[in-house]
């Protein structure tokens, strides 16, 4: 899976890059992975919980956060910092420096988070929310 960095409707164009390469065993997140992350808030949430974060807004749902709320997770742009932005609204670290203590919202990391948050997920949502998704199944299930 890769990051397709664009709309689903540039898949064509982007697939041409890979020319030489069997295409039909590269498959795309839409814009990017963190895409998937944020079709399942709950899992956000779990993550929240399983890294110790100090939860802020503990009475809003991340779901009805307004930059995903009526927004199909294909269409958001820049997933990864809307992401960032979603972790620093709603978790907050605790850091001792000098002796004392500091809190500051949690930032999201691509290399340190993303592992965890993807291994959070549910197939069968992803299933029904992406394309791709489905089409790397089907690959699967023919080999």
């Amino acid at each position: 899976m890769i990051d397709l960095d664009a709309p689903k409707e540039q898949k064509n164009v982007r697939i041409e890059n890979y020319s030489g390469y069997n295409t039909e065993i590269i498959f795309f997140m839409i814009h990017e992975m963190e895409a998937w992350i944020l079709s399942q808030t709950d899992k956000i949430e779990v993550f929240g919980k399983n890294e110790g974060l100090i939860r802020k807004k503990c009475d809003e749902d991340i779901s009805n956060n307004p930059l995903l709320k009526g927004k199909h997770p294909e269409a958001i742009v820049k997933p990864s910092s809307k992401l960032d932005t979603i972790f620093r609204q709603y978790f907050v670290v605790s850091r001792k420096r000098n002796g004392k203590e500091r809190k500051t919202g949690k930032r999201y990391s691509k290399t340190r988070d993303a592992p965890k948050l993807i291994g959070l997920l549910d197939l069968e949502p992803l299933t029904q929310t992406f394309d791709e998704v489905n089409r790397m199944i089907d690959y699967i299930k023919m080999q």
